[in-house]
């Protein structure tokens, strides 16, 4: 005879099959991507903005001519669409010439302001490199030798600590 009863067994065996089933793995989160950061010329710049602005523009003009389309099958009128595919003809060149003008001004200015950068350097710049030939003039009279000649102190020190 048996210390657990039938229905004690199915209780325990229940829990046994509850327990040791395998469980399904939660799923893993997506780690973060890292942030990477590109630097462009400039020029690249302007052109790839140029080129959003021309995939843009492409799209809007093919929703003007889908609406065209549509415009030409409701009225069926032929007059209407010559004349809207006149416009659209001269909206794209007008969009071409400023796209062409708007490149101009953009590299235009920033070339200005890289030669104003460059400019504000060298003045800044001019004190310290005086002041850099007479120190250098002073230690070739001391020590008789130029300053490329002379070792760095912090690697002497380095060894006479070692």
């Amino acid at each position: 005879m048996s210390r657990y009863s039938d229905v004690e067994r199915a209780e325990i065996l229940a829990t046994s099959r509850r327990l040791l089933e395998p469980k399904p793995e939660p799923e893993a989160e997506p780690e973060p991507e890292a942030c990477v950061m590109t630097f462009e010329h400039r020029n690249d710049r302007v052109r790839r903005e140029i080129e959003e602005r021309d995939e843009q523009w492409a799209r809007e003009r093919e929703r003007e001519e889908c609406q065209q389309k549509r415009t030409e099958q409701s009225n069926g009128d032929a007059w209407a669409a010559h004349i809207e595919q006149r416009i659209a003809e001269a909206v794209d060149a007008e969009r071409e010439f400023m796209r062409g003008l708007l490149a101009e001004i953009v590299a235009h200015m920033q070339d200005e302001v890289v030669d104003q950068i460059e400019r504000a350097y060298a003045k800044a710049l001019s004190p310290l490199k005086a002041d850099f030939e007479a120190l250098r003039y002073e230690v070739k009279k001391l020590t008789g030798s130029s300053v490329t000649e002379l070792q760095n102190p912090l690697l002497r020190a380095r060894t006479q600590i070692n």
